[in-house]
Protein backbone atom coordinates (compact mmCIF):
# COMPACT_ATOMS: atom_id res chain seq x y z
CA UNK A 1 0.00 0.00 0.00
CA UNK A 2 2.48 2.11 0.75
CA UNK A 3 4.73 1.72 -2.23
CA UNK A 4 0.70 2.43 -4.14
CA UNK A 5 0.95 5.92 -2.41
CA UNK A 6 3.99 6.75 -3.40
CA UNK A 7 3.61 6.57 -6.46
CA UNK A 8 0.29 8.86 -6.27
CA UNK A 9 0.36 12.41 -7.55
CA UNK A 10 -2.81 13.59 -4.89
CA UNK A 11 -3.72 17.18 -6.69
CA UNK A 12 -6.67 18.12 -9.09
CA UNK A 13 -7.97 15.46 -11.23
CA UNK A 14 -5.64 12.52 -9.93
CA UNK A 15 -6.92 12.40 -6.66
CA UNK A 16 -10.63 11.08 -8.00
CA UNK A 17 -9.15 7.24 -8.25
CA UNK A 18 -7.34 7.37 -4.87
CA UNK A 19 -9.60 9.60 -2.05
CA UNK A 20 -12.39 6.78 -2.63
CA UNK A 21 -9.99 3.98 -1.96
CA UNK A 22 -8.62 5.70 0.90
CA UNK A 23 -12.61 6.11 2.11
CA UNK A 24 -13.06 2.50 1.90
CA UNK A 25 -9.80 1.77 3.62
CA UNK A 26 -10.17 3.59 6.24
CA UNK A 27 -9.99 1.11 9.21
CA UNK A 28 -7.34 -1.06 7.31
CA UNK A 29 -4.84 1.82 7.08
CA UNK A 30 -5.66 3.05 10.68
CA UNK A 31 -4.71 -0.84 11.57
CA UNK A 32 -1.43 -0.82 9.28
CA UNK A 33 -0.56 2.50 11.28
CA UNK A 34 -0.81 1.06 14.47
CA UNK A 35 0.36 -2.09 13.73
CA UNK A 36 3.41 -0.82 12.53
CA UNK A 37 4.27 1.82 15.24
CA UNK A 38 3.49 -0.96 17.64
CA UNK A 39 5.96 -3.35 16.09
CA UNK A 40 8.79 -1.03 16.13
CA UNK A 41 8.44 0.50 12.59
CA UNK A 42 7.69 3.97 13.26
CA UNK A 43 9.54 4.97 10.48
CA UNK A 44 8.03 3.12 8.22
CA UNK A 45 4.80 5.20 8.97
CA UNK A 46 6.75 8.12 8.95
CA UNK A 47 7.85 7.26 5.26
CA UNK A 48 3.46 6.53 4.19
CA UNK A 49 2.69 10.19 5.95
CA UNK A 50 5.53 11.95 4.89
CA UNK A 51 6.08 10.10 1.31
CA UNK A 52 8.92 12.85 0.99
CA UNK A 53 10.45 16.37 2.11
CA UNK A 54 9.09 18.08 -1.47
CA UNK A 55 6.02 16.59 -2.15
CA UNK A 56 2.64 16.49 0.30
CA UNK A 57 1.97 12.86 0.83
CA UNK A 58 -1.72 10.87 -0.53
CA UNK A 59 -2.49 10.92 3.56
CA UNK A 60 -1.53 14.18 4.26
CA UNK A 61 -3.38 15.43 1.59
CA UNK A 62 -6.71 13.60 1.79
CA UNK A 63 -6.80 14.50 5.87
CA UNK A 64 -5.97 17.99 4.65
CA UNK A 65 -9.17 18.61 2.22
CA UNK A 66 -11.53 16.35 4.34
CA UNK A 67 -11.09 18.17 7.09
CA UNK A 68 -9.72 15.36 9.26
CA UNK A 69 -7.32 17.47 10.52
CA UNK A 70 -7.65 16.29 14.35
CA UNK A 71 -7.10 12.70 13.11
CA UNK A 72 -4.06 13.96 10.97
CA UNK A 73 -2.06 15.76 14.33
CA UNK A 74 -2.84 12.76 16.16
CA UNK A 75 -0.87 10.13 13.67
CA UNK A 76 1.89 12.36 13.78
CA UNK A 77 1.81 12.79 17.45
CA UNK A 78 1.51 9.26 17.74
CA UNK A 79 4.54 8.66 15.48
CA UNK A 80 7.12 11.11 16.90
CA UNK A 81 5.60 10.04 20.78
CA UNK A 82 6.85 6.31 20.17
CA UNK A 83 10.33 7.54 20.66
CA UNK A 84 11.45 5.55 17.90
CA UNK A 85 14.74 6.15 15.86
CA UNK A 86 12.91 8.42 12.52
CA UNK A 87 15.18 9.54 9.74
CA UNK A 88 15.89 12.85 10.09
CA UNK A 89 14.56 14.04 6.59
CA UNK A 90 11.02 12.18 7.56
CA UNK A 91 10.99 13.08 11.42
CA UNK A 92 11.34 17.03 10.04
CA UNK A 93 8.86 16.24 7.41
CA UNK A 94 6.52 15.30 9.98
CA UNK A 95 7.15 18.10 12.04
CA UNK A 96 6.70 20.73 9.28
CA UNK A 97 3.25 18.43 8.10
CA UNK A 98 2.00 18.84 11.86
CA UNK A 99 2.71 22.70 11.76
CA UNK A 100 0.41 23.14 8.79
CA UNK A 101 -2.30 21.43 10.04
CA UNK A 102 -2.19 23.21 13.69
CA UNK A 103 -2.32 26.24 11.39
CA UNK A 104 -5.68 25.30 9.79
CA UNK A 105 -6.71 24.46 13.04
CA UNK A 106 -6.02 27.59 14.61
CA UNK A 107 -3.68 26.03 17.29
CA UNK A 108 -0.92 28.60 16.08
CA UNK A 109 1.25 27.74 19.96
CA UNK A 110 1.53 23.65 18.88
CA UNK A 111 2.32 24.89 15.15
CA UNK A 112 5.28 27.25 16.28
CA UNK A 113 6.94 24.30 18.40
CA UNK A 114 6.54 21.81 15.25
CA UNK A 115 8.10 24.97 13.12
CA UNK A 116 10.89 25.23 15.51
CA UNK A 117 11.88 21.68 16.17
CA UNK A 118 12.13 21.12 12.54
CA UNK A 119 14.03 24.26 11.39
CA UNK A 120 16.31 23.07 14.13
CA UNK A 121 16.89 19.75 12.15
CA UNK A 122 17.23 21.47 8.69
CA UNK A 123 19.74 24.03 10.12
CA UNK A 124 21.30 20.97 11.73
CA UNK A 125 21.44 19.44 8.05
CA UNK A 126 22.11 22.66 6.05
CA UNK A 127 19.06 22.51 4.09
CA UNK A 128 18.79 25.55 2.41
CA UNK A 129 15.73 25.39 0.84
CA UNK A 130 13.98 23.44 3.48
CA UNK A 131 15.17 25.94 6.26
CA UNK A 132 13.74 29.25 3.71
CA UNK A 133 10.47 27.02 3.75
CA UNK A 134 10.43 26.51 7.31
CA UNK A 135 10.83 30.25 7.86
CA UNK A 136 7.78 31.27 5.76
CA UNK A 137 5.42 28.25 8.12
CA UNK A 138 7.43 29.96 11.39
CA UNK A 139 6.36 33.71 9.86
CA UNK A 140 2.98 32.75 10.04
CA UNK A 141 2.49 31.20 13.01
CA UNK A 142 4.25 34.07 15.06
CA UNK A 143 2.36 36.79 12.61
CA UNK A 144 -0.92 37.62 14.56
CA UNK A 145 1.46 37.93 17.94
CA UNK A 146 4.29 38.93 17.01
CA UNK A 147 4.83 40.72 13.81
CA UNK A 148 8.38 41.87 13.96
CA UNK A 149 9.42 38.50 14.61
CA UNK A 150 7.62 37.69 11.63
CA UNK A 151 9.73 40.24 9.69
CA UNK A 152 12.56 38.84 10.47
CA UNK A 153 11.59 35.60 9.67
CA UNK A 154 10.65 36.43 6.34
CA UNK A 155 13.84 38.69 5.78
CA UNK A 156 16.52 35.40 6.44
CA UNK A 157 14.01 33.26 4.11
CA UNK A 158 13.80 35.45 1.04
CA UNK A 159 17.48 36.04 1.77
CA UNK A 160 18.28 32.34 1.54
CA UNK A 161 15.84 31.92 -1.88
CA UNK A 162 17.85 34.95 -3.60
CA UNK A 163 20.76 32.80 -3.12
CA UNK A 164 19.72 29.40 -3.91
CA UNK A 165 17.88 31.10 -7.13
CA UNK A 166 14.56 29.16 -6.20
CA UNK A 167 11.69 31.52 -7.42
CA UNK A 168 9.35 29.76 -7.08
CA UNK A 169 10.07 29.72 -3.34
CA UNK A 170 10.90 33.54 -3.77
CA UNK A 171 7.45 34.17 -5.11
CA UNK A 172 5.59 32.58 -2.18
CA UNK A 173 7.50 34.10 0.18
CA UNK A 174 7.00 38.01 -1.16
CA UNK A 175 3.36 37.09 -1.17
CA UNK A 176 3.55 35.88 2.08
CA UNK A 177 5.21 38.93 3.30
CA UNK A 178 3.17 41.35 1.04
CA UNK A 179 0.16 39.90 3.00
CA UNK A 180 1.92 40.54 6.38
CA UNK A 181 2.63 44.20 5.18
CA UNK A 182 -1.17 44.84 4.41
CA UNK A 183 -2.52 43.20 7.43
CA UNK A 184 -0.16 45.46 9.62
CA UNK A 185 -1.33 48.71 6.87
CA UNK A 186 1.92 49.17 5.38
CA UNK A 187 0.05 49.58 1.64
CA UNK A 188 3.51 50.45 -0.07
CA UNK A 189 5.53 48.05 1.11
CA UNK A 190 3.02 45.35 0.97
CA UNK A 191 2.27 46.85 -3.22
CA UNK A 192 6.22 46.36 -3.69
CA UNK A 193 6.22 42.90 -2.18
CA UNK A 194 3.49 41.24 -4.41
CA UNK A 195 4.36 43.77 -7.37
CA UNK A 196 8.07 41.78 -7.73
CA UNK A 197 6.14 38.47 -6.40
CA UNK A 198 3.83 38.94 -9.69
CA UNK A 199 7.26 39.66 -12.14
CA UNK A 200 8.76 36.95 -10.48
CA UNK A 201 5.84 34.50 -11.57
CA UNK A 202 5.73 35.88 -15.34
CA UNK A 203 9.35 36.18 -15.62
CA UNK A 204 9.65 32.66 -14.70
CA UNK A 205 6.61 31.59 -16.10
CA UNK A 206 5.52 29.86 -12.30
CA UNK A 207 1.92 28.62 -11.39
CA UNK A 208 0.82 27.63 -7.99
CA UNK A 209 -2.23 27.43 -9.06
CA UNK A 210 -5.02 29.99 -10.57
CA UNK A 211 -6.83 30.50 -7.27
CA UNK A 212 -3.01 31.71 -5.95
CA UNK A 213 -2.09 33.55 -9.19
CA UNK A 214 -5.63 35.41 -8.11
CA UNK A 215 -5.06 36.14 -4.69
CA UNK A 216 -2.10 38.06 -5.22
CA UNK A 217 -3.40 40.08 -7.85
CA UNK A 218 -6.04 40.71 -5.82
CA UNK A 219 -4.75 41.68 -2.77
CA UNK A 220 -2.37 43.77 -4.86
CA UNK A 221 -6.14 45.32 -6.18
CA UNK A 222 -7.02 46.04 -2.61
CA UNK A 223 -3.16 48.14 -2.36
CA UNK A 224 -3.92 50.02 -4.61
CA UNK A 225 -7.47 50.59 -3.71
CA UNK A 226 -6.49 51.80 -0.38
CA UNK A 227 -3.72 54.46 -1.87
CA UNK A 228 -6.61 55.88 -3.82
CA UNK A 229 -5.20 54.33 -6.98
CA UNK A 230 -8.59 53.57 -8.55
CA UNK A 231 -7.60 53.86 -12.03
CA UNK A 232 -5.32 50.71 -11.72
Amino acid sequence: WVEQTQTAHPTGTDQVPWFPQVSADAENIRAMLNWNIDHGNANRVATALTNDQNRISLLFNYWLTQNQLIEAVQWINRVLGSKQNITWQYHSGLLNMGSWLCIKQGDFAQAEIFCRQSLEIERAQGNLQQIAQGLLMLAVTVSKRDPDQAWGHYDEAIQLARDIQHDDLLSALLTNMGELARLTGDYPRARALYEESISIKQANDIEYGRMGYCYVWANLGFVLLREGNLAR
